[in-house]
């Protein structure tokens, strides 16, 4: 049976947006040749690691890949993204917050990397 052992991102400028997903997930940064980027996932958890690959062109926005975060309090993790560079994909609510969409019982919000992938981020189901 396959197991996954990456997530590869095509990225205009793979060391900025590796940078950006290491402090976001705090991954390392374990391998930089300017082209590759390799953040390593933690081991204890079999996480895959993410790999940034140098593309001189990328698919249309928030369709190069997915992944879905998690957080115990919202607000304050999407602030947190937000002063890392990412940004709001469905804009504030009424109340000057993310707006929230909501599946199964479980609020999520759509965010958007420095280089517009999509990503979500939400509690842990």
């Amino acid at each position: 049976m396959a197991t996954v052992i990456n997530v590869t991102i095509h990225a205009l400028d793979p060391r900025r947006l590796a940078t950006f997903w290491s402090e976001a997930l705090g991954y390392p940064i374990v391998q930089d040749d300017g082209d590759l980027v390799r953040l390593a996932g933690p081991r204890t958890t079999g996480a895959p690691d993410l790999l940034f690959l140098r593309a001189e062109e990328l698919a249309p926005t928030g369709g190069r890949f997915h992944i879905d975060l998690a957080a115990t309090d919202i607000d304050v993790e999407v602030e947190r993204l937000l002063a890392l560079g990412a940004q709001l994909v469905d804009g504030e609510n009424e109340s000057g917050r993310a707006r929230r969409r909501e599946a199964h019982g479980i609020p999520w919000v759509v965010l958007a990397d420095p280089e517009g992938n999509e990503l979500c981020l939400g509690h842990r189901p």
